[in-house]
């Protein structure tokens, strides 16, 4: 009966903290608290703090914020004018754009005297041969109706949700240290506990083997001690795996990646004061749960792209300036001379296909998807701090019945020790009588494991920040 017991226990610890600890990557911790001969000793400030530090998870999220206040300020960009330099040489193959000012006089007849012949017969060309230019240009948006404004709030929303995203890292991470630091101490007074009950089983079998020497017990009695012992060693193989899995989980998490003892400094101490009541718990998860925030920040987002998509359709004032240097003006033509223009453009969308109808409709459409979004993170988020709630009330139940039945078998241990001790009673019903002490020892374990994680797990679903509370 005992075997499966505690293969359960070791699977109800997993299953509550292992599968979220498996998946994290590992964190390649910078200054540990402790050199390899020293070992470690953590605490759960210490081990919540050190799972934060220098995590890459964490870096991630923060370089994704460095990129949302990059696009943030692309969006003021706009506010800016644009300015460009330029700068052009052509050089022409030939001359055949020449021309003469003395033909078309004599065409009309006109007699022109032989020296200002000669001068009016030499070709001239409007164009030069190297034709050089030079100039700096603005383009200034003046006004468009907001459009760029929206553009700006669009990018911040952006720069929030992020943000958020760090945040939501940073809780998860803490949570997932909590689990695995209670999840080690829990494996840890498991293997205390079967080692406590192996040395009374020992010092048991040596007063039956007494026993035995002296004619008052049997060899049946002596085996049958010896077999529970050989059972309560194969739990404590498994129950060391266990250990030894979880601890290495836990380290990884916490970027301890040297061969470095650690060993944990708490209890299962409860929160003694109690949950709140559940609209306060509600409410503060409607504030405080990243999930809620970045769906109202996806709300927030789709109306503003919605709003610039129907601006797309509204003329844009725009003003542009150039100065610069270029030949080829008269009356010289090959003579570099300054040279501005300035002007003002309106542009105007007349038809393009019906594609501001089609980005309009696609906005109207995600930000009906993100509202309804929104109302579904609320909703679950409503139901997850209820049934923690839930949990911790009825973890506190549990914690008082396995108390009552830890004590209710000690007695009946002592009453049937002594019994066997008068010859009483058997072997067996000694054995089963320690079989249900150790049972509930590790079931009094077991609920304040659970009653810790239950209490974390509120926290948990009302975004408490652990590592500040702690």
């Amino acid at each position: 009966m005992r075997a499966p017991l505690g293969r359960v226990i070791c699977f109800l610890v997993l299953a509550a903290s292992g599968s979220a600890l498996w998946g994290q990557q590992t964190a390649q911790g910078e200054g540990q608290p402790a050199s390899q001969d020293q070992g470690m000793t953590l605490t759960i400030e210490h081990a919540i703090s050190q799972a934060l530090a220098n995590q890459p998870l964490i870096q991630q999220a923060q370089a994704a914020v460095e990129a949302a206040k990059a696009r943030v300020g692309q969006a003021n960009s706009a506010y800016y004018p644009f300015v460009s330099g330029s700068a052009g040489y052509d050089l022409l193959s030939n001359q055949s754009f020449e021309i003469s000012a003395l033909i078309p006089l004599q065409q009309l007849g006109i007699q022109v005297p032989a020296n200002i012949a000669t001068y009016l017969n030499t070709p001239f060309s409007l164009v030069p041969v190297n034709a050089w230019d030079f100039h700096i240009g603005l383009n200034q948006v003046i006004f468009e109706f907001g459009k760029r404004g929206v553009q700006v709030r669009l990018a911040e929303s952006g720069l929030a949700a992020a943000q958020i995203g760090v945040e939501q890292i940073r809780m998860s991470l803490a949570f997932q240290a909590a689990q695995g630091f209670y999840s080690v101490l829990f494996l840890t007074g498991q293997l205390s506990a079967i080692d406590e009950q192996l040395a009374n089983l020992q010092e048991h079998l040596t007063a039956t083997q007494a026993k035995a020497q002296a004619g008052s017990a049997t060899k049946y009695d002596e085996l049958a001690t010896e077999v529970r012992i050989s059972t309560l060693q194969s739990q404590r193989i498994d129950a060391q795996n266990q250990l030894d899995k979880q601890t290495i989980a836990f380290k990884q998490l916490l970027g301890i990646t040297e061969p470095t003892p650690v060993e944990l400094s708490g209890d299962f101490a409860a929160d003694t004061n109690g949950p709140s009541e559940e609209q306060a718990l509600i409410d503060a998860a409607m504030a405080q749960r990243p999930e809620v925030k970045q769906a109202v920040e996806a709300e927030r987002a789709a109306e503003l792209s919605q709003r610039l998509a129907t601006m797309n359709g509204w003329p844009t004032i725009s003003g542009h300036a150039s100065f610069g240097y270029k030949n080829g003006i008269l009356p010289d033509i090959n003579t570099p001379v300054l040279n501005w223009v300035a002007g003002v453009q309106v542009s105007v969308p007349i038809f393009e296909g019906f594609l501001i109808n089609q980005q309009s409709e696609e906005a109207t459409k995600k930000l009906l998807s993100a509202r309804e979004n929104t109302l579904a993170v609320k909703r679950m988020v409503t139901t997850q701090v209820l049934q923690a709630l839930q949990d911790v009330n009825a973890g506190r139940d549990q914690v008082e019945s396995a108390q009552t039945q830890l004590q209710q078998a000690k007695d009946m241990l002592e009453v049937v020790k002594l019994q066997y001790d008068l010859g009483i009673l058997t072997n067996l019903e000694y054995l089963d009588a320690q079989a249900s002490l150790e049972r509930a020892q590790l079931g009094s374990l077991l609920a304040q494991y659970r009653e810790v994680l239950n209490e974390y797990a509120l926290k948990q679903a009302t975004a408490t920040p652990i590592w500040l509370a702690q």
